[in-house]
């Protein structure tokens, strides 16, 4: 056989293996990657008390992503740039559930030390723990009202208190939240007063929410050194692209441009790794 009629048979061998994949094994993992999508999405946003149906984001997110890149292409003519718009749109929905959730964390940990003092209030008054986060519930609103209703929605529906209280420490994924949580489950198994344990713990929270934001204030410069780091690059070969394009396509178009193409994003991840890990402080 010539080489030519060989190359003509792997060809053809190829497309026939690519024709059968498409039509019998894509098909059946495009549909279980579409209901494990589905279902992610949904369990995620669950948690975050927002109700949309999963498989809709679904649909959203394939029909962005087929038509971001495209427009893209069509307005700039730029294959990086459509490669770049094609990963931000796929990576978009997990970006902001991640920001959602550190929002919303964000919130119920601002909201922790008031919401101790509301409930150590009632309690001293004369109230159970569970009247207490009841009218607390009643009187707040946002996430912390959100957690909290649903310890006691749980708790009508005849889940034990503990149980209630360690699902809620579940959800969250707070120190915060932990540190309450145990403070109640010790109080009622070996007894104690729990109100002026939330009292004490609210004053603690308080103090260390101060010092986290001291903390911010003092590495928000490092942090807008990292992220200059990292975007400039990326910004000068957006520019140069447009004023120097030959010579921004020598980089795209031979093997030492890629080649340093890699290595200058492997040193400026590197870079913003160390950064963030020199600013990154826990309290």
């Amino acid at each position: 056989m010539s080489g030519l009629g060989f190359a003509l048979a792997l060809l053809f061998a190829a497309s026939t293996l690519t024709l059968w994949w498409v039509l019998r094994v894509s098909p059946q993992m495009g549909e279980r990657y579409r209901q494990d999508y589905a279902d992610k999405t949904q369990d995620t946003l669950s948690k975050l008390f927002v109700f949309v149906d999963g498989k809709r984001v679904f649909r959203l997110n394939i029909a962005a992503f087929f038509l971001v890149p495209a427009l893209v292409y069509f307005f700039s003519s730029n294959i990086v740039l459509t490669i770049i718009a094609a990963v931000g749109v796929y990576a978009a929905p997990r970006i902001a559930f991640r920001v959602m959730a550190k929002r919303r964390l964000e919130a119920i940990e601002l909201a922790l030390p008031d919401t101790l003092a509301q409930i150590a209030g009632a309690m001293r008054a004369g109230s159970t723990l569970a009247i207490a986060m009841e009218n607390m519930v009643r009187e707040t609103k946002g996430p912390i009202g959100q957690e909290f209703g649903m310890v006691l929605k749980e708790q009508r529906i005849g889940v034990p208190i503990e149980q209630a209280l360690e699902n809620l420490a579940g959800r969250v994924r707070s120190e915060n939240v932990d540190l309450v949580v145990a403070a109640a489950l010790v109080a009622k198994d070996v007894g104690g007063n729990l109100a002026e344990s939330f009292e004490r713990l609210s004053a603690t929270l308080r103090e260390k929410i101060a010092m986290e934001g001291k903390i911010k204030a003092l590495t928000a410069q490092g942090k807008l050194q990292g992220w200059v780091v990292g975007l400039l690059p990326v910004g000068m070969i957006l520019v140069l692209s447009q004023m120097e394009r030959q010579a921004v396509n020598a980089l795209f178009s031979s093997l030492a441009g890629w080649i340093w193409l890699g290595v200058i994003a492997v040193l400026l991840l590197l870079g913003m790794l160390f950064i963030r890990k020199i600013v990154n402080i826990d309290v």
